[in-house]
């Protein structure tokens, strides 16, 4: 005589199963969630760590800047100028560049970091150009004055176009960019950090 099943326990069995597995999956997918809220929350936490010291560093050089371009707008022909680069980090930034920070942030946070960094990385741009510009000018700035003999031929020779072209736009528009977009970095940090 054939065994009769018990098909009470078979269903009871594959569903208890099942429920086992997909409280097993669910259980590992709450971790894995709450593993990249935490990292999410710990690039945001590097971000604003470097932005406070950005901001201090930033604090620093502007108005050193400031004074160099206040000291060319009443004197151009000032091409003996020592530069200090400012270079803000971008390190936190950088790290946080994935899809776990990007998922669990706020998307107007995620933009307003992005246009931060992208104005950081402008500035650090012209940084470097103006870096490269201020090597080749103090090897080619004392021929300059050499020729020049007098304070006036120095204006003349700042005028000059082939002067003009040696530091791409002459230096006044180099430092507004500069000091311009060191001010509004300044202003930048100062209110993402007062609203996190």
């Amino acid at each position: 005589m054939a065994k009769k099943i018990d098909w009470t326990n078979h269903i009871i069995e594959f569903v208890t199963v099942v429920i086992g597995i997909l409280l097993a999956f669910g259980l590992n997918n709450y971790n894995q969630t709450n593993e990249e809220k935490s990292r999410a929350v710990q690039h945001m936490d590097g971000i604003e760590r470097e932005m406070e010291y950005n901001l201090k560093y930033l604090e620093k050089k502007y108005p050193y800047h400031k004074d160099l371009l206040d000291s060319l707008q009443l004197n151009p022909s000032n091409v003996y100028l020592s530069l200090q680069l400012a270079s803000p980090k971008n390190n936190a930034w950088e790290l946080a560049q994935n899809e776990t920070f990007k998922r669990h942030s706020d998307l107007d946070t995620y933009y307003e970091l992005a246009q931060i960094y992208g104005l950081q990385d402008v500035l650090n741009e012209t940084n470097k150009n103006a870096g490269e510009t201020m090597i080749h000018l103090n090897v080619i700035a004392p021929y300059y004055y050499i020729s020049a003999g007098t304070k006036e031929n120095a204006q003349k020779i700042v005028s000059d176009p082939t002067f003009k072209m040696i530091t791409r736009r002459g230096w006044i528009p180099v430092f507004q960019d500069i000091t311009n977009y060191e001010l509004e970095l300044i202003n930048l940090y100062k209110d993402f950090l007062k609203r996190h």
